[in-house]
């Protein structure tokens, strides 16, 4: 009876840890993708060039640059709870900030601050979640939390052009960001009443050296990457190119992206199924990857309505199914574990982040101009990328790669 109440306690309280994973990835990227469907004002407000914008967009990705390492190495040394939790306080006050922001230099900041929970977060996607559900379900778990990402963009395409103005927008964002700060302090926990001694803290050298020397992360961080780097240039230019160049109204432009981004609802739910199905890492990753890259160059040119929503749920679902799977590898590389997942997905989120910002800002937008035709392209291209670097990564789902997995964790803990 005492064991069948402890199992219970522990499922309520995974499932808080669910529901706090969810808010602080919802809270994290709402305030960035409200900035698309608002770009047609927020260019000619500020001036703005292609280039400028899509710096302000992915603003929130330097955060996770500057600190995905050090928060995972750190969250390995101290906990994810703490270590997260001041990550949502940082993006709260970045929120709370934006209501106030009149130039472009003080958006492009406040910017920067609202991406320090996601941050954090991601770092230690990996690790918090093996810690309180079975290895087998990493992948799963990780794909139902990172709803909080996909709805996220998708309630801030839908609806962000019906506010009554940016500011009103704005303000919902920073009250559903100290919400997050509270849940996550008052409910969630750290780990498991009964989780197992956590083994000696080691010199953070000692972290980084085993996770620098891994090739399975350097090649997981690296189609990381390149899925984000294509992901962030659809998602910042989109709407607006569908408003200059297909004529579309701003209003239907974003119902048109949040199909994109509803299909990304599926696609991170489901994908991890399909990859435990299909078994086989490489050919999985490359399957979707092509698709997403065809779907990045074309599906906007689709005749609209029917056909250009059908293609871009195709897109989008591809494309959703990557993320998650990626971001459970950490767990499950052999020579990483949950003792050092917490770096391995520092390093991981550091290269995610590094194409979330640079790929768009520094090398598409520069190369395409204001020419949609060709931005949309490049976006395929950064796929491409994915899927031949995707012949690199490790065959992570046989029954004996799992078996030899769960030795090592054993003797890590031990």
């Amino acid at each position: 009876m005492i064991k069948v109440e402890k199992n219970r306690l522990r499922a309520l309280n995974g499932l808080i840890v669910g529901v706090g994973v969810f808010l602080v990835l919802f809270a994290g990227h709402y305030p960035q993708y409200q900035l698309s469907p608002l770009a047609y004002k927020i260019m000619p407000m500020f001036k703005l060039t292609t280039s400028q914008f899509s710096a302000v967009f992915t603003a929130a990705s330097i955060a996770p640059i500057l600190l995905a390492i050090v928060s995972g190495t750190l969250a390995d040394r101290f906990g994810v709870k703490i270590v997260v939790g001041i990550g949502v306080i940082i993006a709260a006050i970045g929120t709370c900030m934006r209501v106030f922001a009149d130039n472009y230099g003080t958006l492009f900041f406040t910017m920067i601050l609202s991406g320090c929970g996601f941050a954090v977060m991601f770092s230690n996607f990996s690790k918090f979640i093996g810690t309180w559900f079975k290895r087998e379900n990493i992948g799963k778990i990780i794909g139902i939390c990172m709803l909080g990402t996909t709805l996220s963009m998708t309630v801030a395409s839908a609806t962000t052009a019906y506010f009554p103005s940016m500011k009103s927008a704005y303000i919902t964002a920073a009250v559903v960001s100290v919400f997050t700060v509270l849940f996550w302090f008052l409910f969630v926990q750290n780990k498991p009443a009964d989780a197992p001694a956590a083994p000696p803290a080691q010199p953070i050298i000692k972290y980084l050296g085993v996770v620098f020397k891994s090739k399975a992360v350097w090649v997981t961080g690296i189609c990381v990457m390149g899925v984000f780097g294509s992901d962030m240039t659809l998602s910042a230019f989109l709407p607006v190119a569908l408003k200059t160049v297909r004529g579309i109204n701003p209003g239907l432009a974003g119902i048109m992206t949040a199909m994109f981004f509803i299909s990304n609802l599926c696609g991170v739910v489901l994908g991890p199924v399909l990859f435990q199905k299909i078994g086989r890492t490489r050919l999985f990753m490359i399957v979707m990857g092509l698709l997403t890259a065809f779907g990045m160059a074309f599906a906007w040119l689709a005749p609209q309505g029917v056909p250009m929503g059908a293609a871009l749920f195709v897109t989008g679902f591809s494309m959703g199914s990557l993320i998650p799977v990626l971001l459970s590898f950490p767990m499950l590389i052999p020579e990483i574990g949950p003792v050092y997942a917490g770096s391995a997905g520092g390093l991981i989120v550091t290269l995610e982040q590094l194409g979330s910002f640079f790929i768009p800002t520094y090398i598409i937008a520069p190369i395409a101009g204001s020419n949609y035709h060709i931005i949309m392209y490049l976006a395929g291209v950064c796929m491409i990328f994915m899927c031949l670097v995707a012949f690199f990564l490790p065959e992570l789902l046989t029954k004996s790669k799992l078996n030899f997995q769960a030795e090592k964790v054993t003797s890590q803990r031990g």
